[in-house]
């Protein structure tokens, strides 16, 4: 039996839990964070979750259910003899999933990004008919405005306090410096979220979101992209995942207005958002939530100076490219009211 050294104790255990799926391991290696199983009947990953067991059901009944509705989006789960979809060994939550050989998923390149959006529209369309009913006792009861006037709020009284005093390092300058701009163009997305009535709208039509762009969650699979693990999954409406998405990867292409539309364009092919939903992401995407945290990580002794300052200073620089792309859609939430 292949494995790392000392792993006696691993193979005992890995042969255990495989014979619960009435499987029998021939080798194993540990790959990319997870157990590659080599068995009589194909490979599998053996995957270990260390959380809530109500969370870990709910995310892998989802996955079962998008991969039996035919998405290529999500490894397969693999059920237990008995029909479970994960089992317990030593004290872990493990469950088994087909084996992806996957390429290196790069937000760097548009055509990455690109098969990506597709996959999470797909994703977000099949997602419809898993019923909130199925979901555990989870529910979404974000106060969404409560939540950014806070943080807005929180932004104000760190500039009042550095404002009646002297600034004395350079996180506290880049906030200053930039302080006005970003709590203007919050507080105005605040407001057209408050007198929209979008607030409310944000807790309805309640479906699971993927919730997490790692790009060592995610994989390149033919043209396809692969999102390996649902278990950081939030409920919400599908534009939410959108504004994720979004402001993970697009910083690295400087907020490249024709690539937005492109992205756009390829999630709508498999999930329409209406001039509602549009409405609600370009606000979301106008909130300053980099720029909050640096700025609550530094004031918690969170993080260095140093390198808060470094973030920060990015943030800054990528705020024009973004605010640039940002009209562009404007534009477009407006011509499609028309």
């Amino acid at each position: 039996m292949v494995g790392e050294p000392g792993t006696v104790k691993t193979g005992e255990t890995l042969s255990w839990l495989l014979k619960s799926y009435g499987l029998e391991v021939q080798s194993y290696e540990k790959r990319d964070g997870l157990w590659r199983v080599e068995c009589g009947q194909g490979v599998f990953a053996v995957r270990e979750y260390d959380g809530d067991s109500d969370r870990l059901g709910t995310a892998l009944a989802w996955q079962h259910f998008l991969a039996e509705k035919g998405c290529q989006g999500v490894p397969k789960i693999i059920r237990t003899k008995d029909g479970q979809n994960w089992a317990r060994v030593d004290g872990k939550s493990c469950y088994l999933t087909g084996w992806v050989d996957k390429k290196e998923f790069n937000p760097e390149k548009g055509d990455h990004l690109l098969a990506a959006i597709e996959q999470l529209g797909h994703i977000h369309r099949l997602s419809r008919d898993f019923s909130p009913e199925k979901l555990s006792g989870f529910h979404n009861e974000m106060p969404w405005a409560t939540v950014i006037q806070g943080r807005l709020s929180e932004l104000l009284a760190h500039a009042r306090h550095l404002q009646a005093g002297r600034l004395r390092t350079d996180v506290e300058r880049v906030f200053i410096e930039n302080f006005n701009q970003l709590y203007q163009q919050g507080q105005e997305a605040l407001q057209g979220l408050v007198v929209g009535g979008y607030d409310a709208k944000l807790r309805e039509n309640d479906q699971l979101l993927v919730n997490s762009f790692l790009k060592h969650k995610m994989g390149v699979i033919n043209e396809g992209v692969v999102y390996t693990d649902l278990t950081r999954w939030t409920l919400g409406p599908p534009f939410m995942d959108l504004v994720l998405f979004l402001n993970s990867f697009l910083v690295l292409h400087k907020w490249d207005s024709s690539l937005v539309f492109r992205l756009l364009e390829t999630y709508e092919k498999n999930n329409a958002l209406d001039q509602e939903e549009r409405t609600l992401l370009v606000l979301l995407l106008r909130l300053p939530w980099r720029f909050w945290l640096y700025v609550h990580q530094y004031f918690n002794h969170m993080e260095s100076p140093a390198v808060l300052t470094e973030k920060m200073s990015s943030y800054i620089n990528e705020i024009y490219w973004r605010d640039r792309c940002l009209d562009c859609l404007d534009d477009w939430v407006w011509r499609e009211k028309e």
